[in-house]
């Protein structure tokens, strides 16, 4: 399997941000910024750009996310964010983005018609607030 990085940005007020795919690509309504690195990226590198340019936004790896989400083609690491700051709009791969909260996140994600794509998001999103969670007690 390929291996493919991204990022899930949290917010202060505990929002999540979540991308619309140009064209609900693969069955997929909302979902996380991720992508294959570029040459000589690290891990986080490669997290970090994907971020920036499927939503606009500059966000700084909190932790990465334990586990691995395989998907159809390739095998996603997720990194935990905080967000910078906004810098640009998304780019060609992304309708759209928004902010929301865990409950509204999770119903968005399950609009997508790809249900393990559905599954594999729903379980980034529990396990970023999961490790929010054991960060903020430890």
């Amino acid at each position: 399997m390929i291996r493919s990085y991204g990022g899930v940005l949290i917010d202060a007020r505990r929002r999540v941000l979540l991308r619309e795919p140009a064209n609900h690509f693969g069955g997929v309504v909302w979902t996380f910024a991720k992508g294959q690195p570029d040459g000589g990226e690290t891990p986080p590198m490669a997290a970090c750009r994907e971020v920036l340019e499927e939503t606009g936004w500059v966000g700084a790896v909190i932790a990465r996310l334990p586990g691995r989400f395989p998907g159809s083609h390739t095998v996603t690491e997720y990194f935990l964010m905080a967000p910078v700051r906004k810098v640009s709009k998304p780019g060609r791969e992304t309708a759209r983005i928004r902010w929301v909260g865990v409950g509204r996140a999770e119903m968005l994600i399950r609009l997508g018609e790809n249900q393990p794509a559905v599954a594999r998001d729903l379980r980034v999103l529990a396990t970023a607030f999961e490790t929010l969670a054991r960060l903020a007690h430890a």
